[in-house]
């Protein structure tokens, strides 16, 4: 069997650099969890970014370990797995990215994760638009209005405006316990741009019901 990880939460400190809450416990093992994926059927992989951080780290991760594995092919031992990564502000974090953080401007960090999308692609690292969506679960990390706001800005920052690389990305979508509001949000974009952008992706996270 051969696997594709879409969704891999591997930019945490614990693999990256072996921390745990700011204290070093052991050696990095992100390499090593690459390879027991690889092992076990895995042929794509694609990390998750959820702030912009995690944005920024996702690319750099991804390009550090391609041009290792580049080094390593002339070694012939090089994985065969494809290593790409998402970028974009999960609901739960909006309120801590956009609202919360430290008095930033929203456009100013919109404009950041823009150009982090605009550099990731040229090269292929960046392979999707995520993880945005909306989460009703938990909001008190951050609330309905914040998330559908930002949410929307997301979609007119990627696809609305971006160019036409960046606005062919597929998209990572988080839907939890929202209902039809997440599908709203979605077709009120495209009937606001006349169906004119194509949004494509998976849905991840979906607890809803078949016919939704």
């Amino acid at each position: 069997l051969q696997f594709v990880d879409i969704g891999a939460n591997l930019l945490d400190d614990r693999y990256i650099r072996g921390e745990y809450h700011g204290k070093q416990r052991h050696e990095p093992d992100f390499e090593q969890v690459l390879e027991r994926a690889s092992t076990n059927g895995v042929t794509h992989l694609i990390l998750t970014a959820g702030t912009l951080n995690e944005s920024q780290r996702a690319v750099q991760v991804v390009r550090d370990w391609r041009e290792k594995q580049q080094q390593q092919q002339q070694e012939e031992e090089s994985l065969p797995l494809f290593l790409g990564c998402t970028v974009g502000v999960h609901p739960t974090r909006c309120q801590q990215e956009f609202v919360d953080n430290d008095g930033a401007d929203p456009d100013r960090v919109l404009e950041e994760l823009l150009q982090i999308v605009q550099d990731g692609v040229t090269d292929g690292c960046v392979v999707a638009i995520g993880e945005i969506g909306l989460d009703y679960d938990r909001l008190e990390f951050s609330p309905k209005d914040v998330q559908h706001e930002f949410l929307k800005r997301q979609l007119e920052t990627f696809l609305g405006a971006a160019s036409p690389q960046v606005a062919s990305l597929p998209l990572f979508l988080h839907n939890r316990s929202v209902g039809g509001d997440l599908l709203n949000v979605l077709q009120n974009f495209m009937n606001s741009h006349n169906n004119a952008t194509k949004l494509r992706g998976v849905v991840h996270s979906f607890d809803d019901t078949l016919e939704l």
